[in-house]
């Protein structure tokens, strides 16, 4: 019989980390209980990321103006 450690990385307060510094994203602190927040966190960490290269995602004012304009807005193909 033996023992084995679980280790993870989390945070002091058990919350996540979802941030950036510069061009680098920081996704920390999923052990045990991330798994459930998976869609939540993926959707932010790729606003981070679009953030870092200076992109936005297309918002229903886009898509608004646009149809005014008469001209058509494709959603980003990543999304």
């Amino acid at each position: 019989m033996r023992t084995t450690v679980c280790l993870y990385a989390s945070s002091p307060t058990d919350d996540f980390v979802l941030d950036r510094l510069g061009p680098v994203v920081v996704g920390v602190g999923f052990g045990g209980h991330g798994f459930k927040f998976a869609p939540a966190v993926g959707a932010r960490l790729a606003d981070l990321a679009d953030e870092a290269l200076g992109l936005r995602p297309a918002g229903p004012r886009d898509f608004a103006a646009a149809r005014l304009a008469g001209r058509r807005v494709e959603a980003p193909s990543w999304r």
